[in-house]
């Protein structure tokens, strides 16, 4: 069975897109409200420039534009994602056949269309999140990945991601980072990456331990009996009730024994070395946890990360999967569902207005102009609260009127430290960053 641009007479098959296939379109159109828009705002047979592609996007968002993008910003979508993959190709005008413009040709029409108003209708569906939190936005363009057809295969990172919420949604509890990596053949790392992006983002809950540190921690139980309890520990019985009133007074905090033994040794009661005061800070644990007093936190050596989801998060993801399963089996009824949605929202301003927005909004790099004025921001709030952690930054910042997300903060920390402007220390994978 064949499926036929209706301006064109050449066409394609609607059989399933292979892994790299739906990949690059993917990277291409389904990572970005703003290229999927830029995609669907282009007219068969009409050759867009710079400046007359960008006002097409402006005019779009109706009276309040919700991102002025900049204007070379959709012709770059055509040169670094819709052009390698022939979504659109180039027309060459000038006497000296340069390049002028682009146009959108017969697949843009048939495939990157379709994908274009699945994608749009889902990230209305859910205005708290963008596309881009799903599947990131690609570091160098497509022309330099050689992901043409035909040419090299690299697995593109968008794919990878839906790779992961397809396991999450089929695996058994509890899932472990371990899990997806046997289960998917990839790099430890990268899918290390790809989960805390994903959890900055709140699409899934994520926690862990950091590699080669302790995973036994403790804290006092929400259960621990009214009564103080009677303990001696291989005779000791001041080291035990030091042990819990450090738990009772600190109820919230989760302690390693390693801290324990430092908390001891820096109150001057014992003269004992820090390797011996960890030792039997252990079985002081242990023992409290026997009587009810402590609890032991979820991870142990079989269990060194989590990966859950809460109820929202499954019906959101499945949401996504169930589309974008659809569409790589080129589901008839998906196909003209997606152009004829992508038809509908194009002619909604605000609806357009809406997914501008939160496309700049959830962009690491929408607001390049403004980076150094928000890192001297950012630096200033770190040389008053020396020692804050990511979130902490983030409050400031939004008590100040300024709303940034997780992993746009995280990028500028990163030129931070690179500066040499900051420092950081890691505590239980939570990195606490000071002046320098």
């Amino acid at each position: 069975m064949l499926e036929t641009s209706s301006n064109s007479n050449e066409s394609f098959a609607v059989e399933r897109l292979s892994d790299e296939q739906m990949g690059n379109l993917l990277a291409a159109v389904g990572n970005h409200e703003a290229k999927a828009i830029t995609l669907g705002i282009m007219e068969p047979g009409r050759v867009y420039r710079q400046k007359g592609l960008r006002n097409a996007v402006l005019r779009a968002q109706g009276k309040n534009p919700g991102w002025r993008i900049n204007i070379q910003g959709p012709i770059q979508y055509c040169f670094n994602s819709f052009e390698p993959i022939g979504l659109v190709a180039k027309e060459a005008l000038r006497a000296d056949f340069s390049t002028d413009g682009y146009f959108k040709t017969p697949k843009g029409e048939a495939q990157g269309e379709a994908l274009a108003g699945l994608v749009l209708d889902f990230s209305l569906r859910y205005p708290n999140f963008s596309l881009q939190d799903f599947f990131s936005v690609p570091s160098s363009s497509s022309a330099g990945e050689k992901i043409g057809e035909g040419e090299e295969y690299k697995e593109r990172a968008p794919l990878v991601r839906l790779k992961i919420l397809q396991r999450l949604l089929s695996m058994d509890k509890p899932i472990r980072i371990s899990d997806v990596v046997n289960n998917l053949g990839e790099d430890y790392e990268r899918i290390r990456v790809h989960l805390e992006s994903m959890r900055d983002w709140k699409i899934i809950d994520y926690d862990s331990i950091s590699y080669g540190k302790n995973f036994s921690f403790y804290k006092l139980s929400d259960e621990a009996p009214q009564e103080d309890p009677d303990l001696i520990y291989n005779t000791e019985r001041i080291y035990p009730q030091f042990v819990y009133r450090l738990l009772k007074d600190h109820p919230n905090r989760v302690w390693t024994r390693e801290e324990i033994g430092e908390e001891y040794i820096k109150s001057g009661i014992s003269k004992k070395s820090l390797k011996n005061a960890t030792m039997i800070a252990a079985g002081i644990l242990n023992l409290l946890k026997e009587r009810g007093y402590a609890e032991r936190s979820k991870f142990g050596s079989g269990l060194q990360s989590e990966i859950s989801l809460q109820d929202d998060q499954r019906i959101m993801i499945r949401d996504l999967v169930t589309t974008l399963s659809r569409f790589q089996n080129q589901n008839v009824g998906a196909l003209e569902f997606g152009r004829r949605r992508l038809r509908d929202i194009l002619v909604d301003g605000p609806a357009v207005s809406r997914l501008i927005a939160k496309a700049k909004e959830h962009s690491i790099y929408a607001n390049r102009q403004s980076k150094a004025d928000t890192a001297d921001v950012i630096y200033a709030i770190v040389l008053d609260n020396s020692g804050c952690a990511i979130r902490d930054i983030q409050k400031k910042l939004k008590d100040a009127g300024k709303k940034l997300q997780v992993p746009s903060i995280r990028t500028i920390m990163q030129l931070l430290v690179a500066d040499g402007r900051v420092g950081f220390k890691v505590e239980k994978g939570i990195h606490y960053y000071h002046p320098q």
